[in-house]
């Protein structure tokens, strides 16, 4: 981590550079792994990296983000936030864009619960996936999975509806045990709705030499209680039929 000092850098210019090199038997955790941060600690500014490299989301995604103005957490200072803020990610999209034409036009709801700040979920969805107003729960706005209370409120939002013996079934899917343990939680708040867990291997365990990793990895999910489990996100277009119908 690089610190600027007070005084000596106010109104300067700096320039770093640097390499990372991983080991061959590096793996990624549940959280974020770091590699680089750059902090700005002049007098007036709070401790928010000015700039952050990152992987994410179970090296999914290589995320570049800070805040230029240093005024900490988004959800303190959404103004600031809004202004300030730098997020750039190299995230591969992974589900097809007519997945979600297709489900409203068999008059089936979706809707998103993410891990991922707000702005950055709307980013994908919104101009990678050109979708107009997604039903959305990000970061922040409901506890963190697999606490279900995002989940339900969002699905009481599109249903317009209480849930229970008298709404539709309901699915989720998700690449964590978190994802899978959303749904078990569900269940436990609200036993006459009937919930549906789905769930997939990450990308980075479809490559071809991570087959044994990838099986291992499906029956943790099996064993937290999914229902079925996916070869890819873009299968629900083949069986939400027998899901729902």
């Amino acid at each position: 981590i690089f610190e600027t000092k007070q005084r000596s850098t106010l109104n300067k210019e700096i320039w770093i550079g640097f390499k990372t090199r991983l080991l061959k038997d590096f793996k990624h955790t549940d959280g974020r792994v770091t590699f680089f941060e750059f902090k700005n600690r002049h007098v007036y500014m709070r401790t928010h990296p000015l700039v952050r490299i990152s992987f994410d989301d179970t090296g999914k995604t290589l995320k570049i983000a800070g805040n230029t103005a240093g005024t900490g957490f988004n959800r303190r200072n959404k103004e600031d936030n809004i202004k300030h803020r730098i997020d750039i990610k190299n995230e591969k999209i992974l589900i097809e864009k007519n997945i979600f034409s297709e489900l409203t036009k068999n008059s089936i709801l979706w809707g998103f619960v993410s891990g991922a700040e707000r702005a950055s979920a709307e980013y994908i969805l919104k101009n990678k996936l050109k979708l107009l107003n997604p039903p959305l729960v990000a970061m922040g706005e409901a506890p963190d999975k697999p606490d279900p209370k995002g989940f339900i409120y969002l699905s009481k939002k599109l249903l317009n509806q209480e849930l229970g013996r008298s709404a539709p079934p309901i699915a989720y899917i998700g690449d964590t045990v978190a994802d899978v343990k959303t749904i078990i939680n569900s269940r436990k708040i609200i036993p006459e709705q009937k919930f549906i867990s789905l769930a997939v291997a990450p990308p980075h365990l479809h490559l071809k030499n991570s087959l044994k990793a990838r099986e291992i990895y499906e029956s943790k999910l099996k064993i937290a209680g999914a229902d079925f489990i996916l070869n890819s996100v873009n299968d629900i277009k083949n069986i939400f039929k027998n899901l729902f119908f």
